[in-house]
């Protein structure tokens, strides 16, 4: 998927004349990234589910502050909402609850997503919490389509779309069914209140937490900023990256990534053991780590690294496929400066890219 889904952002990338044909190359590079990215989120919710089902999957609650959480979240809907003339508005958001945030943040992003897909155009959104004895109900609420009674009846069940496999708007039909099992492993529930053509209402009840004093957002969701692709820095030289990674094509699709980026210059490395001599000989001003290396695992190179003066002050990125959220806490208190998965996204890999050489300027 790194493979398919990098190449056809890079070629989509390079793809820059006005013409007919270039136009028309343009479509079938976005439909081969489009269903790429499809089956990349199927594969994610099928994977989660089966770990949800057969309990390997670790919820760790704890409490956790609702108006941040919801106002980090937001950024990764943009994309989807700049596609659509749906507005965002909060209410009351300055509560706490008792969850597991990683675990929360995925459930808000389901629900968040459908509510703009399943929208009309000129349609809102709405996200607000109250208390509710000793639990907090996180309320999400839409003017899209709604539903009828026989679709409410089946909507919690994987890959069952409701009758909206004809329409235009992707889907996998699991993520729900992830967000009522997520909901259950953290002590919640979920339940839902819908009219047919007038909108639905998702509520989560989760256990409450003593509150902090955490300020409310109470400005419409709807101007949140889209996150800014950071311009390449003048700089007096360029900055040195080393990827450690033994998968060629992964390494290519960084090469031609940065192909264009003057102010970088990229070695790799194929192993472990090599890229921590590399590391040693270079001095790179960052070092991205495949986290699966023929000889030994990226613990291990940040472990070498970390180990000896000339390399131990060099920030390191992962660089993954395995995004469970236990194997990223792992990474980054072994002392990763990052956590990036697999497939890439370009236009957050390069602004992550660009702040994080920002700050080791």
């Amino acid at each position: 998927m790194n493979a398919i889904l990098g190449f056809s952002q890079l070629l989509l990338a390079e793809e820059t004349a006005a013409d007919a044909a270039a136009a028309l190359r343009r479509r079938r590079l976005d439909h081969v990234r489009s269903a790429g990215q499809h089956l990349l989120n199927l594969i994610n919710d099928v994977l989660d589910l089966a770990s949800l089902e057969s309990g390997e999957l670790r919820i760790e609650p704890q409490p956790v502050a609702l108006a941040p959480l919801v106002a980090e979240t937001l950024p990764l809907l943009e994309p989807l909402r700049n596609s659509r003339s749906v507005t965002l508005r909060s209410g009351r958001l300055a509560l706490q609850v008792l969850a597991d945030p990683t675990r929360l943040r995925q459930v808000l992003l389901n629900l968040l997503s459908n509510a703009i897909k399943y929208n009309r155009d000129g349609g809102e959104v709405a996200i607000e919490a109250e208390p509710r004895g000793d639990c907090v109900v996180l309320r999400v609420t839409d003017t899209g389509r709604g539903m009828t009674q026989e679709q409410m009846a089946h909507l919690f069940e994987p890959f069952n779309r409701l009758g909206a496999e004809s329409d235009a708007i992707e889907g996998t039909g699991i993520g729900l069914a992830i967000v009522k099992t997520l909901m259950e492993r953290m002590d919640g529930t979920v339940q839902v209140h819908s009219v047919l053509g007038q909108g639905s209402s998702f509520e989560l009840q989760l256990p409450a937490a003593a509150p902090v004093g955490v300020a409310e957002i109470d400005a419409p969701l709807a101007d949140t900023a889209p996150l800014p692709v950071a311009a390449p820095a003048p700089a007096r030289r360029p900055r040195t990256l080393l990827y450690v990674e033994d998968n060629a094509v992964n390494a290519m699709i960084i090469r031609e990534l940065l192909a264009h980026r003057s102010d970088l210059e990229l070695h790799v490395a194929e192993d472990g053991a090599s890229g921590v001599a590399r590391a040693t000989a270079l001095q790179p001003d960052l070092v991205l780590l495949d986290m699966q290396l023929p000889d030994c695992d990226g613990f291990e190179v940040l472990r070498r690294l970390r180990a000896q003066p000339a390399t131990a002050a060099i920030p390191c990125v992962a660089l993954s496929a395995n995004a469970m959220p236990d194997h990223i806490e792992r990474a980054l208190s072994a002392g990763m400066a990052d956590y990036w998965t697999k497939p890439l996204d370009f236009r957050a890999f390069l602004s992550a890219l660009d702040a994080l050489l920002g700050k080791t300027a």
